[in-house]
C-alpha cells in the first residue's frame, strides 16, 4: 500500500493548500512500492491521470519509473494554486 507524505513534515499539504494565491503550482510525488502493489497503482495513477487531464486548468502530468525498480517520480503542474485546491477536492476525483 501506498502514502502520501509531505517532503517537509513540518509543512503538511494541507497547509500548502492553505497558502495564498501564487501563480503556476508544481505536485511532486514520490511513490516507493512494495512490487506487489505496482500494478494496482499504476492503474489508479492512470485513472487519476485520465481525471485531471480533463481540467480546463491542469497543465500536465508525467510519471517516471527508477528503472527496475517499483519506485516512481510524479510531476504535475496546474495553473493556480485555486485549481490545483479545486481538482483535489472535486467530487468526481475524492470518488476515483
Amino acid at each position: 500500500m501506498w502514502q502520501m507524505k509531505p517532503l517537509d513534515p513540518a509543512f503538511t499539504v494541507q497547509q500548502q493548500f492553505a497558502e495564498r494565491e501564487s501563480g503556476p503550482v508544481v505536485l511532486v510525488n514520490l511513490f516507493t512500492l512494495d512490487p506487489a502493489d505496482e500494478a494496482a497503482f499504476m492503474d489508479a495513477w492512470k485513472s487519476d491521470a485520465v481525471f485531471m487531464k480533463a481540467r480546463p486548468v491542469f497543465i500536465s502530468a508525467q510519471l517516471h519509473r527508477a528503472g527496475p525498480s517499483p519506485a516512481y517520480f510524479n510531476y504535475a503542474v496546474w495553473e493556480s494554486l485555486e485549481a490545483f485546491r479545486a481538482a483535489f477536492s472535486d467530487a468526481g476525483f475524492q470518488a476515483s
